[in-house]
């Protein structure tokens, strides 16, 4: 990097002041004291480092006016660059880059510095008298490296580079009180041998003792797994018989009974034959009765649709017609049954059937055509009943 020019907008002393272009060689600047020799030297260092602290003198706040800060313009790889800072929000002050078509910030100024730090400036390129006065600060260790690379010829910031791959490939093999380290770990890993060899070394009275007992308790474990093992088989056998319990009791309940049933002499002639007649004649009655069932079913429900369909009063109407039939069926029966038992009047049954019939099938006729029970119903009935009551010797083949 080379200094081509540079501008003080405000920056202790100076102001609105510029240096250009500066010779390609060495450039001198003296004055008596107290001119602004130093203050210039600390604006160089400002621009490419920041500004100091807030209230400190090596900050050089603006004496005669300005803003403070200012630029500088520079030369790096045969390329323009200008680097311009000034005081912001932050105590360094807000630096830009300008690198031809495009402008930067703190990041590209440490790309372009090169890895130069603050302190490394102030005591290797840019020293006043303090620092000549201690003598010191040349041994700090961001200046050793700088002066052995420029000794070596190989440049500072690649010397560094070695130094630093250098130091971490020491911290990767061993650190004084680090954890991670290949010769901490191997360190840790024999100390940790020879504890066990000490541990051993001293206990063998205690590693036979451990083999017998070991000895001894795998045969109880041995004896014990085969007491397990029959256990096992045990409790399986109790539980089938468990859960064959309710069949042992049926079986137990059906020989008690076989033994109260009494005991069969002889088998009947054809008994199997017999049987098997019984069986199929059961299942036949039993497909009968599923048959009866379904068609029973089916005409329920028919008879429910029917229901849905019909005039309730015509319903009401021949119900009470049938259940009036219903009634005379038994008064017929016992009429056949006395006649039956009769015997002197041959031709009873007939007279009284020709009497009785015509009147009955009148009634039903009748019965048919409207609701209620009419008067020749009633003495068609008064009949039946007297006629009933009447002794079968005294009865004759008239009807009144």
């Amino acid at each position: 990097m080379k200094i081509e020019s540079l501008h003080i907008d405000g920056f202790g002393v100076w102001n609105d002041k510029t240096w250009t272009p500066l010779s390609p060689g060495l450039n001198i600047f003296h004055g008596p004291n107290e001119t602004g020799k130093s203050t210039l030297m600390a604006f160089i260092r400002s621009i490419l480092f920041g500004l100091d602290r807030r209230g400190q003198a090596r900050r050089y706040e603006p004496l005669n006016g300005g803003t403070h800060g200012g630029r500088l313009d520079v030369t790096i790889d045969g390329r323009a660059v200008r680097i311009e800072r000034k005081a912001g929000k932050h105590v360094r002050g807000t630096v830009t880059i300008y690198d031809g078509d495009t402008t930067g910030g703190d990041v590209e100024l440490e790309r372009l510095l090169g890895g130069t730090t603050r302190t490394l400036y102030h005591n290797v390129f840019a020293f006043g008298l303090e620092e000549l006065e201690q003598f010191h600060t040349l041994q700090d260790t961001e200046i050793s490296p700088h002066i052995s690379g420029a000794a070596l010829g190989i440049g500072a910031a690649r010397w560094t580079a070695v130094q630093k791959d250098i130091d971490a490939r020491q911290r990767s093999l061993f650190l004084p009180h680090g954890q991670n380290g290949v010769i901490n770990v191997a360190l840790k890993e024999l100390e940790s041998v020879r504890e066990d060899l000490d541990r051993t070394e001293h206990q063998p009275e205690e590693y036979w003792a451990a083999q017998e007992a070991r000895t001894r308790l795998a045969a109880e474990v041995a004896g014990l797994e085969d007491v397990v093992a029959d256990l096992k088989t045990r409790v399986a056998h109790y539980e089938r018989r468990l859960k064959s319990r309710p069949q042992m009791e049926r079986r137990r309940a059906l020989e008690a009974k076989l033994q109260a049933m009494p005991a069969v002499e002889t088998f009947p002639e054809g008994g199997l034959e017999r049987l098997d007649l019984l069986r199929k004649q059961f299942r036949s009655l039993h497909i009968e009765r599923e048959s009866l069932r379904r068609e029973i079913e089916q005409r329920r429900l028919e008879r429910r649709d029917l229901h849905l369909v019909a005039d309730p009063e015509e319903t009401a109407r021949r119900t009470q017609v049938i259940e009036s039939l219903r009634r005379l069926v038994p008064r017929m029966d016992a009429a056949r049954r006395v006649e039956a038992r009769s015997s002197r009047c041959g031709t009873w049954r007939q007279c009284r059937l020709k009497a009785v019939l015509p009147q009955f099938q009148n009634l039903l006729r009748r019965r048919s055509l409207r609701k209620g029970t009419s008067v020749d119903e009633i003495a068609l009935r008064r009949r039946v009943v007297h006629w009933d009551r009447v002794e079968p010797e005294d009865r004759s083949c008239r009807f009144d």
